[in-house]
């Protein structure tokens, strides 16, 4: 393997062209320096705010030196997101143009699979050409052919509702639900004890199976006459049961859909998975498993493939075929993977049987910001350990100073305590202390205040995508009604999970054809006309069929399915632009253009008030779902920790949220696990998987900010008012309450 020796020149050179400090790589002892130079299987380990991306791109651009190597191989770069690959292609800029030239290979995971396995696999299997790629379109299709089953005699169907029928009857609620109010009984018995002995009456009748999970035969004409006489509740528990069997009843087709959704095969074991929890659901002798694997084959067949089952479909291409590691090596040299710590099982498994020993390895990541948003199993599959791989680390954040890093180590498990070196002084960390949740987003407005922050440079040449001030939380999903669970929505009544940016909605089609304010095209430039558009095209769809797209979706879908309409499309939007901007055309023009030309290639609009009026609305309306607050000039962003994951922020205040019963001051303050906090070590305890994911959650959200980190929390659950002494005298964090 060719082994790389820079001058100190050529990466002086290279900084110059990154706008980074031309000495910022001089110390050849330095950890960054020696990951640039070192040319054999790696494991980079880097902390939050490391520039470690600065590090690989200026390594990148080194090589682009070098370029064509002298055996006529290449290097692949992957990361796992399209945007995480445009950040990396608009910092080269046309630096290093061959970098993105045949051998070589930029970009992430799914695009890899797509572009060399994907295609070859479906045609070896089904004889068909691949459309498209999109989980949404793919989950739409699998919907519409299980709603064509026969849903008393589907097995699938069987299986879904069994699954959908998911309910338990607990203690607590036989407790509240039949003896409010009741005192002990003759016996000495509580309400606690009898109702206790009331839920194991209702395991006997076989109402309830052995974990307290509701039977559906049984319970669904449920009869007081046959319920426990103990204690003469059967009135109450015949209430209590069918109430909860009336609510599991609700929306119960839509919650067989949303589980079918999540189900995938693994064709290697040929057993059908779950892919919430990662359990087995059925093996392949099972009827529901056939029948849902010939819904899934008929849509490759038909050239529609999820994200998920392109990886799947990938992994049995590669088992049938062990000539491709050896093409693979034979045109890249290197490998170069970026934010490891996301990788999963099914991703892991592709790269480490594509790429063999005769291609060089270096993975970059931070394992202690291994978050997942809904995925199963929540842990990755890197094995930064791997000890054929040489682990570097960088533990230095140039994001925060020492106030904040030190905070911040004890929530880490992996990396070696970080050490901030920003070349400012970040504040002393908050703790917000309330009585009411409402009452944080106060307490984080006057910090901010207090601190003076809008008038530090920092906060006037921010120029970042994301906002300065951010409130972020663990749960962003509001609770159903009647349950006061502490999430998101618990501080901010009307925060959105939908996305942040502004949906335009109109009354007809002819609105989505007028000019655009000014304002509006100064700040978004005519981009916005290309949303309104999609979006004008998505409502007629709606009218006539029963698939809902979102924009991404039918562009996809367009693109892939019908590419010359797709290209005819964009050409008439961009006269259409021009046309609406300058004002040679009205509205009811362009929109009768618009119809024509969807009309001429199958899209017929029904005849419907939303097509037919032609009243231009004079009053734009939006629906914002931006989930920005302000008071005082400072507009603070909200949003959950897995969507500022990677960013950087000037100021960050973390909610507590509570997840199983617990909550951020329950699991890392005056806790058996560790008083974190406190500034305590981190005690493993013995089992308590939920802990080991949150703290990890808790870590990217702390790790954000650049100046001010707070932590909210109820005062009742932690202890800093009554903490006295040298503990008190010693704490790294300021407590405001």
């Amino acid at each position: 393997m060719e082994k790389f020796e820079f001058t100190e020149e050529e990466i002086e050179s290279v900084c110059l062209e990154l706008d980074i400090p031309i000495t910022a790589f001089n110390d050849r002892e330095s950890e960054r320096r020696i990951i640039i130079d070192y040319w054999d299987n790696a494991n980079i380990i880097a902390c939050p705010g490391s520039g470690k991306t600065t590090v690989l791109l200026a390594k990148l651009l080194l090589l682009s030196r070098r370029m064509p190597f002298k055996d006529g191989r290449g290097i692949c770069v992957l990361t796992h997101t399209n945007v995480a690959i445009d950040e990396i292609k608009s910092k080269l800029g046309d630096k290093a143009d061959i970098l993105f030239k045949h051998p070589n290979f930029f970009g992430t995971l799914q695009g890899f699979i797509g572009k060399f396995l994907l295609k070859k696999a479906v045609w070896a299997n089904y004889k068909a050409p691949v459309h498209i790629v999109d989980t949404e379109v793919f989950n739409r299709k699998l919907v519409s052919s299980f709603r064509k089953l026969d849903q008393f005699r589907s097995p699938l169907s069987r299986l879904l509702f069994n699954k959908a029928y998911d309910g338990k009857i607990t203690i607590k609620e036989i407790e509240k639900n039949c003896f409010t109010n009741e005192n002990l009984d003759n016996q000495g018995k509580n309400n606690y004890q009898k109702a206790k002995e009331l839920l194991a009456e209702l395991k006997c009748l076989k109402l309830l199976t052995k974990k307290g999970d509701m039977q559906y035969f049984q319970c669904k004409g449920v009869k007081a006459n046959n319920l426990p006489t103990n204690y003469a509740k059967q009135i109450e528990l015949e209430k209590l049961i069918f109430d909860k069997h009336q609510q599991l009843m609700t929306d119960l087709s839509k919650k067989k859909e949303e589980i079918l959704q999540k189900l995938w095969i693994d064709l290697t074991e040929n057993k059908m998975y779950s892919f919430e929890d990662g359990n087995v659901v059925a093996g392949n002798k099972t009827e529901s498993y056939k029948e849902f694997k010939k819904l899934k084959d008929d849509l490759y067949a038909a050239g529609f493939v999820s994200f998920r089952d392109a990886f799947e479909l990938a992994r049995v291409f590669i088992r049938n075929n062990n000539a491709i590691p050896n093409i693979a090596s034979k045109r890249f040299s290197y490998l170069f993977c970026d934010e490891m710590q996301d990788t999963q099982n099914h991703q892991m498994n592709i790269v480490d049987t594509v790429f063999n020993s005769n291609v060089v390895k270096q993975f970059y990541g931070d394992p202690d910001q291994a978050i997942f948003n809904g995925i199963a199993g929540g842990e990755t599959a890197w094995n930064h350990k791997d000890e054929q791989f040489l682990q570097l680390e960088i533990k230095d954040s140039k994001r925060y100073s020492s106030a904040i890093s030190e905070c911040i180590n004890p929530f880490k498990k992996e990396l070696s305590d970080v050490v901030g070196k920003a070349n400012w002084t970040s504040l002393k960390p908050v703790i917000l202390l309330y009585d009411n949740p409402e009452d944080a987003i106060d307490l984080f407005y006057d910090e901010i205040k207090k601190n003076k922050l809008l008038q530090e440079k920092a906060f006037i040449n921010w120029n970042r995508e994301s906002s300065p001030f951010n409130i972020v939380g663990f749960i962003g999903k509001k609770p159903e009604q009647g349950n006061d669970k502490v999430t998101i929505h618990s501080y901010v009544s009307n925060y959105s999970r939908d996305t942040a940016r502004k949906a335009t909605i109109f009354e007809n089609l002819v609105s989505y054809f007028q000019k655009r304010s000014l304002e509006e095209i100064n700040k978004n430039g005519t981009r916005v006309y290309y949303d309104i558009f999609i979006n004008a095209f998505i409502a007629v769809l709606a009218l006539s069929n029963d698939e809902t797209y979102t924009k991404t979706t039918l562009v996809n879908e367009l693109k892939d399915t019908k590419p010359i309409f797709f290209n005819e499309y964009c050409v008439e939007v961009y006269r259409w632009i021009k046309e609406i901007e300058s004002g040679k055309k009205e509205p009811l023009e362009i929109k009768k253009e618009f119809l024509t030309l969807l009309e001429k290639h199958g899209y017929k609009a029904p005849s419907h008030q939303f097509i037919t009026d032609d009243n231009v609305t004079s009053q734009v309306e939006f629906k914002n779902n931006s989930n920005i607050i302000s008071k005082d000039d400072i507009k603070i962003k909200i949003g959950t920790i897995h969507s500022v994951k990677g960013e950087t922020h000037m100021a960050t205040l973390l909610l507590e949220n509570e997840n199983h019963s617990n909550f951020e001051s329950s699991y890392f303050f005056n806790d058996n696990s560790g008083n974190l906090f406190c500034g305590e070590k981190y005690k493993r305890p013995k089992s308590f998987i939920q802990l080991e994911g949150r703290l990890k959650t808790t870590y990217v959200a702390m790790s954000r900010p650049t100046h001010l980190l707070c932590v909210a929390m109820s005062r009742d659950k932690v202890g800093c008012t009554t903490c006295v002494g040298e503990k008190k005298e010693n704490c790294k964090w300021k407590v405001v309450a």
